[in-house]
């Protein structure tokens, strides 16, 4: 393949070799099509059409299974992922990688075994069996071995945020579109309460992000970190005025009542009929009721399960809110895609 493509460009050099000496521009020699135009336009445009052929064909000719290169050595960055199936392998050579096998059998051919969801072992050679979908996601910055045709996507930067976490997309989501960060590099903390002044950051970078396609918000250079981040927000109407306690855990009446003002009305339309009272601890009287029936109404909020050892739907007013319900209602709020359809009596 590649010798004759080879033998395919050298054939169009000697073409141009051979146009160059055709006879002067002009004379009786020259052909009727001029020698400028050969050699400054259609000369040009060939070798360029052809190169890229070339290219085409042989990336097509390695992309078949037959005819690819066994394996193939990444490094990834934490967030990355590598997703491996039927007969596709991994080494792990340095780094921290997470494994979590959707469907089938992951084999740990090292130890002849198959190979448990979590932290892969370094140098272990790990093959994906038949019918099977494996994802390994690097925590940090990692290098491995890995089948040449094994896709590269988006993972989890965390190891507290593994594929068996029901907030898994929600935190890569979120942390993906620049608005929720780790407690540190690889901690996310997903049970982690919010406070008054990260409530009101989030809020402020949403609303940037909605407005505008991306977050440039940064904390001040001196001072309350949070300081920039208020000023935004009291500009923009998410506050109407200073909060009591920045650093006190924030309720969720007020974490509503803070981010249904970050995007606009429009932004909630209602896909659920969730009747005035129906929430089973919000009466329309209570603070902050508008707001929480909006986000019921919208799919952004659904409530406690019963499972939880509340009433089904219960909010839970003067409870703290935790990271991982942040992520996903930040996620709902700006994917409407992801919100959630229920029914309420």
């Amino acid at each position: 393949m590649k010798r004759r493509i080879s033998t395919l460009l050298v054939a169009v050099l000697l073409l141009s070799a051979a146009v160059l000496f055709t006879g002067a521009a002009g004379s009786a020699a020259d052909p009727l099509i001029s020698r400028s135009y050969i050699t400054d336009t259609f000369l040009p445009q060939t070798r360029a059409a052809l190169s890229e052929t070339a290219s085409q064909t042989l990336s097509a000719w390695y992309a078949a299974p037959e005819n690819a290169p066994p394996t193939r050595i990444l490094t990834l960055e934490p967030g990355q992922s590598v997703k491996l199936s039927a007969g596709q392998q991994l080494t792990v050579l340095s780094g921290a990688v997470n494994l979590f096998t959707e469907t089938g059998t992951l084999l740990d051919l090292s130890i002849g075994a198959p190979a448990e969801n979590g932290a892969a072992r370094l140098y272990a050679r790990y093959l994906a069996a038949e019918d099977s979908v494996v994802y390994a996601d690097a925590t940090r910055a990692a290098a491995m071995k890995v089948s040449y045709t094994a896709p590269v996507g988006t993972g989890s930067p965390f190891t507290d945020v593994t594929r068996t976490e029901w907030f898994f997309s929600d935190v890569v989501s979120a942390h993906d579109r620049g608005l929720v960060n780790g407690i540190t590099a690889e901690i996310y903390g997903p049970g982690g309460t919010l406070t008054g002044a990260e409530c009101v950051k989030l809020a402020a970078c949403m609303h940037e992000l909605y407005q505008s396609g991306s977050v440039t918000l940064t904390p001040p250079a001196e001072g309350e970190w949070y300081r920039s981040y208020v000023d935004y927000a009291l500009e923009h109407g998410i506050l109407s005025g200073e909060l009591d306690e920045y650093n006190a855990p924030v309720t969720r009446e007020k974490f509503v009542s803070i981010f249904y003002r970050a995007l606009p009305e429009s932004a909630y339309g209602e896909i659920n009929a969730v009747p005035d009272g129906a929430i089973p601890d919000v009466t329309v009287e209570d603070a902050g009721a508008e707001e929480i029936y909006r986000f019921y109404r919208a799919g952004i909020l659904a409530g406690y399960t019963a499972a939880e050892g509340r009433p089904a739907h219960t909010f839970g007013a003067d409870t703290t809110i935790s990271r991982a319900e942040v992520a996903a209602i930040m996620n709902r709020m700006l994917d409407e895609t992801a919100r959630v359809s229920f029914t309420m009596d």
